[in-house]
């Protein structure tokens, strides 16, 4: 497994609230892993844009070794070809 899929499955997995561009909010994240073989499915992700259709995008082994990688955002390419980006957060406590 290299750095970069290593770092982006760690992000993508342990992120409390995972955007895809500005309006799409993760629903669902299945991780398959990585296991040597860069054609095989390591992430699905699915959502609901703003108008609430779903769609889901599978992200190839390749894929996350390609990432790029932008504060708390992941620039990925699906399997399909389209250019995506996650934005990885985490909630924190606020005192009132």
């Amino acid at each position: 497994m290299t750095t970069n899929q290593q770092r982006a499955l760690d992000i993508i997995a342990n992120s409390e609230i995972t955007l895809l561009g500005p309006d799409g909010l993760i629903e669902r994240k299945t991780i398959y892993g990585v296991h040597g073989d860069e054609d095989d499915f390591a992430v699905s992700l699915a959502w609901r844009d703003a108008d609430g259709n779903e769609w889901e995008a599978d992200f190839t082994e390749e894929s996350l070794a390609q990432a790029i990688f932008e504060g708390n955002s992941i620039i990925l390419v699906d399997s399909l070809g389209q250019q995506v980006t996650l934005s990885a957060m985490k909630l924190t406590a606020v005192n009132v």
